[in-house]
């Protein structure tokens, strides 16, 4: 709440989640601002991808190596953008249908374009982590 009250923008933006289907550039870049103030960084990171390569340069070194013995919390990361983009699909997914919780009969998309997929073993809804490949871009491995 400390930085919803010192930065009244993040309000703004948060309040227009859900107004449409489609998540807006300007909500997803606000989220992504919000998210960096919520893991420490300074007013000036609004990426969190950026922030990301920040914390693993401080744990790692430039070098970006990862020693032996070396403990690592990754709780103390923000998601990547990636992961963090699926979640804001669900989130403004839900939120678009609370909006129009006063309609009889709201017309709501399929899930699966807003950050959930089938699982293909259980037939069950889950949610989508991130597209694309788990492994870290290659300027970080080498």
């Amino acid at each position: 709440m400390k930085i919803l009250n010192q930065n009244s923008k993040f309000i703004q933006i948060f309040a227009a989640v859900g107004d449409s289907w489609e998540i807006d550039e300007l909500v997803l870049s606000g989220a992504e601002e919000f998210t960096c103030c919520l893991y420490g960084f300074s007013p000036r990171i609004k990426k969190v991808d950026e922030a990301r390569e920040i914390k693993i340069k401080k744990i790692c070194g430039s070098s970006l190596e990862l020693r032996q013995g070396l403990s690592v919390d990754l709780s103390t990361f923000p998601p990547c953008k990636r992961v963090l983009l699926e979640h804001m699909k669900r989130v403004n997914f839900q939120v678009c249908i609370w909006k129009r919780a006063h309609e009889h009969y709201p017309e709501i998309p399929s899930p699966l374009d807003h950050g959930f997929h089938i699982n293909s073993e259980t037939g069950k809804l889950e949610p989508l982590w991130f597209e694309g490949a788990s492994s870290p871009k290659p300027s970080l491995m080498s």
